[in-house]
């Protein structure tokens, strides 16, 4: 049976994953319609990477009390393709496609990715994909008006609602929580979520402060941002910190075997952003059990390796995704002593 008992106030960390965040919103989605938890208790909705775009959209949510703004990132999820969030940053006119493709196909087969990156290595690009159509889909679905609703959200003396995005910057390599409470600007927000949800090497790195600095994400450092929720003002009036990773427990079992050196890189990377990730959540678990620490822990994962790496947005397979973090999400409640 779904809990029907109020865990909140809530402090929301949300990690990255790319187009895993479609899990996030399947478990949200639960705990909306099923735990009938009440999103306007949340004081502190902190995000990396797509987690980072998941929480503004949130924290639209948590402001004005409006599902539309659920609805609206629900069907992000379900319906945004490669091309809605990503294109490649090489001029494709500029590509001399008969003598380069035979080549890379011959080596990289027919991994989309490593496609893109091999031609944007050699135009010259500093990055893999420019993020332009992720610019124009954040400013359709944030305008400046709820951005200005969300800043004074966090100024406010009564029940303030603390909205941040974890960033990492190239030059000092430390990493921030970006804050509708510490920033007042409207750009620097939206350059700020941005800059969370792009992936070096893959994506280009955002001047955020407009001093020169490049800033990206967050999941550098952090891929699930939890620490920062403990440096929040607003931790003091929280009940619950819910954690929400799109990385399973489980160890993807990769494929039987790697043949090529781009195989094996893309997976050696997949293996350390989950041992990063894994290192954050065990720190979590001890931390619960300190004598001295009395906010429950709620932190939810999917019951089963999500397939691919996150960077591919396809509709069908991101439905699936939204259905099992939903069914993850009301087993855990099911489960779980509140």
């Amino acid at each position: 049976m779904a809990s029907t008992k109020k865990i909140g106030p809530i402090a929301l960390s949300l990690s990255g994953g790319g187009a895993h965040g479609a899990w996030t919103v399947g478990a949200l989605k639960n705990i909306w319609e099923e735990q009938h938890e009440d999103f306007r208790d949340m004081r502190i909705i902190y995000g990396t990477s797509t987690g980072a775009l998941i929480s503004a959209m949130m924290g639209a949510v948590a402001v004005t009390g409006d599902p539309a703004y659920f609805d609206e990132l629900e069907n992000i999820y379900r319906n945004t393709k490669d091309g809605d969030i990503l294109r490649p940053a090489y001029d494709d006119d500029k590509i001399p496609w008969g003598v380069l493709k035979p080549l890379l196909d011959a080596v990289l087969g027919d991994d989309q990715v490593l496609m893109h990156a091999a031609l944007s290595l050699l135009s010259g690009e500093s990055s893999v994909y420019d993020t332009a159509p992720l610019e124009d889909l954040a400013m359709r679905f944030m305008p400046d008006s709820v951005w200005k609703r969300v800043i004074r959200a966090g100024s406010r003396q009564r029940k303030p609602i603390d909205v941040g995005f974890c960033i990492t910057s190239l030059q000092t390599g430390k990493s921030m929580m970006v804050t509708n409470r510490t920033h007042k600007d409207v750009d620097v927000l939206r350059r700020a979520m941005l800059a969370s949800a792009c992936e070096p090497v893959l994506m280009p790195p955002v001047d955020v402060f407009g001093d020169g600095q490049q800033w990206v994400d967050g999941g550098v450092r952090d891929i699930n941002p939890w620490k920062y929720v403990l440096e929040a003002p607003a931790f003091r009036t929280i009940r619950t910190i819910m954690a929400l990773s799109s990385q399973s427990s489980d160890a993807d079992p990769g494929d039987p075997e790697y043949t090529s050196l781009p195989q094996t890189l893309m997976r050696t990377l997949s293996m350390l952003i989950s041992g990063v990730l894994q290192d954050d959540m065990d720190q979590l678990e001890l931390l619960q059990h300190k004598s001295k620490f009395t906010k429950r822990v709620l932190h939810i994962q999917p019951s089963k390796p999500l397939v691919g790496d996150g960077l591919v947005f396809d509709p069908p397979a991101m439905r699936d995704e939204i259905r099992l973090g939903f069914r993850d999400a009301a087993t855990y409640f099911s489960d779980k002593e509140l």
